[in-house]
């Protein structure tokens, strides 16, 4: 609790707990086929309840601080050296009650030009609510904090669809959709040492318009499918841990893109009973507008355009690459057939955050990983059992790093690395 790194070493037993309650209900109507025309009508419904907890316990560290400096207990937080504790031995405890409700219309309308071409148009109408209260005391930095956000969204979105049959195995299609993911908000302290600015509570939703034009179809007895896609990003948003504090928020940078191509192969191997199937997909996911938003310093107050992302910067937990390869052999034994798998899945190096302003270079990038499958299975009659291995090597890759700043590094080492 005392010296740098710190002696004895402080053991933070942390309990976070999550209920959550969702009730969704949607009804359909849907046209008869053989028409000139096919539609799809629909209501949809969702109410959620979400209760999240985070207990942060410190056993010890009162008795500890208190005999280890002459029975002080003036507050460490001020100036002093004893850590206080509620009962229980809670450092913090807090809670966030979050509810979600979605109303949505829906419908799609296909027209059948010939028997080879089809367009198709598509909508949805949405009013969203959601509500945040949270809760949260601690005694390390005497804080009591109560936080409500409330908002409410209503909007719509389309998409357009047309495909071509050429001959019998092979169809040309172009799609152009919306996409639209709700926001939300973040829960800290906006008063005190460790505050974040009230700019960062909550997150607006953001859209994409995605545009898409492929080919797949059937050449011999090999499946194929390959198409182009490019999806234009606004207010994306972005998981992050801010630069001083290290709160855990989402917040929205303003543009960003994401552009590539996926290409997807399946079939028999001539008759020897052995089939394939092999895809691979290069998304290039990269801001496109510079953003700068306001950060907690540590020491309760604001540091503007801390938290930064600059055009051409890497989104987040995106590979450029990514991409899978499976060999099957299938044969008869006994009564039944005995099926043999085996494959790889391959996933390109991410970046964990954007490059924060503050942060020393390198910052974390977890490099890439393939990982290795197998099974084995029998099935006869309506009966199949099958043993199966995930990651069979072993192989070990660390996914994600807290990114820190040069003061966090300089007080406490490596004691305060997060993988």
């Amino acid at each position: 609790y005392t010296g740098v790194p710190a002696n004895p070493r402080v053991v933070l037993p942390v309990l976070n707990t999550e209920r959550d309650k969702t009730y969704t209900e949607e009804l359909r109507l849907v046209s008869k086929p053989g028409g000139p025309f096919d539609y799809v009508v629909g209501a949809f419904f969702q109410q959620q309840n979400k209760d999240i907890g985070l207990g942060i316990t410190a056993p010890g560290a009162d008795i500890f601080t208190a005999a280890s400096h002459g029975g002080s207990t003036v507050p460490i937080a001020l100036g002093g050296t004893y850590v206080n504790l509620a009962p229980g031995s809670y450092l913090q405890d807090g809670v966030n009650k979050q509810t979600f409700r979605e109303a949505s219309l829906f419908g799609d309308l296909t027209w059948h030009v010939t028997d080879r071409w089809q367009v198709t148009g598509g909508a949805r109408i949405f009013r969203q609510k959601f509500s945040q209260d949270y809760q949260m005391y601690n005694t390390l930095f005497f804080l009591d904090v109560a936080e409500q956000n409330r908002f409410k969204a209503t909007s719509q979105i389309f998409k357009l669809n047309t495909s071509y049959q050429i001959g019998d195995a092979s169809q040309l299609y172009a799609t152009f959709s919306q996409g639209f993911r709700r926001g939300g908000a973040n829960a800290f302290p906006t008063e005190g040492l460790v505050l974040e600015p009230r700019e960062l509570l909550t997150y607006k939703s953001d859209r994409t318009n995605n545009y898409e034009i492929g080919i797949k179809g059937k050449v011999s007895r090999i499946h194929y499918a390959a198409n182009l896609f490019y999806v234009d990003w606004k207010d994306p948003q972005i998981d992050m841990t801010t630069p001083f504090v290290l709160t855990y928020v989402v917040i929205n940078a303003s543009r960003a893109e994401s552009k590539g191509f996926e290409v997807e192969l399946a079939g028999p191997i001539g008759d020897t009973g052995f089939s394939f199937n092999a895809g691979l997909a290069y998304a290039k996911a990269r801001l496109t507008e510079d953003f700068s938003l306001p950060a907690g310093s540590g020491g309760g107050t604001v540091v503007p355009n801390a938290i930064r992302g600059t055009k051409g910067d890497r989104l987040p937990g995106a590979p450029d690459l990514s991409g899978s390869f499976t060999l099957n052999y299938e044969t008869q034994a006994g009564s039944g057939d005995l099926l043999l798998s085996a494959g790889v899945d391959y996933r390109g190096s991410v970046v964990g955050s954007l490059p924060y302003s503050t942060r020393p270079e390198p910052f974390f990038k977890a490099p890439a990983y393939a990982l290795l499958r197998a099974s084995v299975g029998y099935k006869w009659g309506g009966w199949e059992a099958t043993l199966y291995g995930n990651n069979i090597a072993n192989k070990h890759a660390v996914l994600l790093g807290l990114s820190r700043t040069a003061s966090s590094i300089s007080l406490l080492g490596g004691w305060g690395d997060a993988y």
